[in-house]
């Protein structure tokens, strides 16, 4: 959407070059293939995280975790 939205904005400017941004587009997708190592990481699951009550001691939040 981010780049529709750009893409929108770029064409709508007073002197819009296609080809320019294209390439930009090209060169974003290069970049982004070479450092998406998100792949290895373990992705949190359900139940993993800690629990609002352990976070703030001082305000107990009915959570139903009791």
């Amino acid at each position: 959407m981010r780049r529709a939205c750009e893409w929108y904005c770029y064409m709508k400017s007073a002197d819009p070059d296609t080809h320019r941004i294209l390439k930009e587009h090209e060169r974003r997708n290069r970049t982004r293939e070479h450092h998406d190592d998100h792949a290895d990481m373990i992705q949190p699951a359900l139940g993993t995280g800690i629990d609002w009550n352990e976070f703030h001691t001082s305000t107990r939040h009915p959570n139903n975790t009791d």
